[in-house]
């Protein structure tokens, strides 16, 4: 879930909780946020997908693995 609404039952097992979604959306887009059928149109997946991986990638460094 990308729209954060469930961070906040993580905060006490996560030190770092990503709050937003890194996707631009459209005016019609935005017209629909929370209400009927809502979506995210296809062309608006990659830039997120791709925000996620450097994300990770950049970080990987940082964790241990156990």
């Amino acid at each position: 879930m990308q729209g954060a609404t469930d961070a906040r039952c993580y905060q006490e097992i996560c030190d770092n909780i990503v709050r937003f979604a890194p996707v631009i959306y459209g005016p019609e887009q935005m017209k629909g946020m929370h209400g009927l059928n809502e979506n995210i149109e296809c062309n608006c997946l990659q830039g997120c997908v791709d925000f996620y991986k450097n994300m990770i990638r950049s970080n990987d460094k940082k964790f241990k693995t156990v």
